[in-house]
């Protein structure tokens, strides 16, 4: 009974569906709850974004089997796997819901930007998921290198690299979950 359940493959490209539309879900949740325009949008947000993150762990390992010759990128597939289902336990029992989120997003960013520069560079995976991986974790990194200035820069520059390199961080992070349905779409297409 067990050899059967360690041989079942999952369906990658339903999951990876559920994954990237219960992931924009979540983004729309909490842009309403950061404006302040539906109070238990926050709470909403949490739970999508808990179900995108359990969906995104056999999407993560079915990418690793697919690109089965890169040794870092399995690693990694199994890191964010891993990071994905243990983060909205961690949420839940340190009640700590800001760090085991924020230290999840930053793994699944580097996931997406290794994963796409490996699989341009082998071709190994299609282009149109490389180039919006590539354009998703370096907006990411451009984003957080312009936070940089912001901590040390005078009062009139401050404001600008703050809010550029906020700006295009949460464009990244809303952007993540487009990643995952390129991914049904094109790596896992063959699936039902």
């Amino acid at each position: 009974m067990t050899t059967g359940l360690l041989t079942c493959r999952i369906p990658a490209r339903p999951l990876a569906v559920v994954s990237g539309v219960f992931g924009l879900a979540a983004g729309l949740c909490f842009a309403l709850f950061a404006a302040g325009r539906w109070e238990r949008a926050g709470l909403a947000a949490d739970v999508l974004g808990s179900v995108q993150l359990i969906t995104l762990a056999p999407v993560a390992l079915a990418l690793g089997e697919r690109m089965r010759t890169e040794r870092a990128v399995r690693i990694a597939c199994v890191v964010v796997a891993a990071a994905a289902v243990l983060t909205p336990v961690l949420e839940i029992v340190t009640r700590q819901g800001i760090w085991p989120s924020a230290v999840c997003s930053y793994l699944i960013f580097v996931w997406i930007l290794l994963v796409s520069l490996t699989g341009h560079r082998r071709r190994s995976l299609p282009r149109p998921v490389t180039r919006a991986g590539l354009l998703i974790g370096a907006a990411l990194l451009a984003g957080l290198v312009l936070l940089l200035p912001g901590l040390v820069t005078p009062e009139p520059l401050r404001r600008v690299f703050l809010a550029a390199g906020v700006g295009i961080g949460v464009l990244a992070t809303a952007a993540q979950p487009v990643f995952t349905l390129l991914l049904g779409r094109h790596v896992f297409k063959e699936e039902p």
